[in-house]
């Protein structure tokens, strides 16, 4: 997995099975997973939601807008 803040990458490797990360940015945060149904995701305080299906390779860039 890998994420990028504005432009710098905050994180780049593998979580393991439970873990919590949490990232923010200014004007976009960009995920990158190769598995992205095993990425549960929340923006803003909403409730997590898988990044994509299992096994998906999923790149999604999240804006102040979302």
């Amino acid at each position: 997995m890998r994420v990028t803040a504005d432009g710098k990458t905050l994180f780049e490797g593998i979580l393991q099975k439970g873990m919590q990360q949490s990232f923010s940015a200014q004007k976009e945060l960009t995920i990158r997973s190769g598995n992205a149904g095993a990425v549960l995701v929340s923006v803003n305080q909403k409730e997590a939601q898988p990044l994509g299906k299992l096994g998906a390779v999923r790149e999604v860039t999240f804006t102040p807008e979302q």
